[in-house]
């Protein structure tokens, strides 16, 4: 099993100098306004040799849910 640490944020190049073997990802598809009122992030494509991730996210404030509105 594999396992990292995610950043979601709208500056990834102030991150990258401190954690420079970090792999910057775009996300495919977010979602700030699902029905269940869950913010969900897609991230990667399921293939043979990659693997795709679901984040959902729970529970935010509306502030909150902005920030993924305005990536």
């Amino acid at each position: 099993m594999y396992s990292s640490s995610v950043i979601l944020t709208t500056k990834p190049e102030e991150y990258f100098q401190y954690i420079g073997l970090a792999e910057i990802i775009k996300p495919n598809k977010i979602n700030p306004d699902s029905f269940g009122g869950s913010v969900y992030v897609d991230i990667g494509e399921s293939g043979w040799q990659t693997t795709n991730i679901n984040i959902i996210l729970k529970g935010l404030s509306d502030s909150e849910k902005q920030f993924f509105r305005n990536l």
